[in-house]
């Protein structure tokens, strides 16, 4: 309740960070949980072939995402006193072109080299996402913010397979066009998404 408290106090910005945490969720996790049949019924691969080229891919965008996320605020932060909310602007419009663009791509290996593109913008917005929220929160609550904003990345997250799921049954009804619903997901959340991430940096610049 303390933690909500602190949040509650500052809504111009808390809100929107919340807001925008809980659309990319939903989208990343969804995306996760049926990239493989998506790959299967698109593009006609095996689990075999999946597994090989998402552990490269996944090995070297997130390395790479660690990387980007901390030179990119560290470059900003020189410019702007909004640096971390700023990042994880640009990196949420990244990932949103990344994601509408990877299941429209003509191959597997194209789609997968988008996918992996975007899940380093994905992983770089991550690291100026958290700290921005650590940063305006009350020294002896950053603890329980923190954790709230975690839980709500969980809980969120958990309801992408259900979302995309439900998009895929209501809306396109083919189960070899899952593509459709991985678009309609992407280019329906992840622009609200971002929108909400540029709404919080006034208000954060602010504080």
């Amino acid at each position: 309740f303390d933690a909500l408290k602190a949040i509650n106090a500052r809504p111009k910005v808390y809100y929107p960070l919340f807001a925008a945490l809980a659309l990319a969720a939903v989208e990343t996790f969804g995306l996760g949980f049926w990239r493989v049949p998506f790959m299967i019924r698109s593009y006609g691969w095996n689990e075999g072939q999946i597994g090989a080229a998402l552990g490269s891919i996944m090995l070297v965008s997130q390395l790479s995402g660690l990387v980007l996320g901390a030179a990119l605020v560290e470059w900003l932060a020189k410019r702007y006193k909004d640096a971390n909310v700023r990042a994880a602007t640009i990196c949420f419009a990244a990932v949103t072109m990344c994601a509408v663009a990877s299941p429209l791509m003509p191959d597997g290996w194209s789609s997968l080299i988008v996918m992996g593109v975007g899940g380093m913008f994905g992983l770089a917005g991550a690291v100026p996402q958290n700290a921005a929220v650590q940063r305006i929160a009350p020294n002896a609550l950053r603890g329980q913010v923190t954790a709230f904003y975690l839980f709500m990345f969980t809980f969120f997250g958990a309801l992408g397979s259900w979302f995309v799921g439900r998009v895929q049954d209501v809306f396109v009804g083919v189960d070899a066009d899952l593509w459709k619903a991985l678009v309609i997901t992407a280019a329906t959340l992840l622009p609200l998404a971002t929108f909400f991430m540029y709404r919080a940096m006034k208000p954060y610049r602010e504080e």
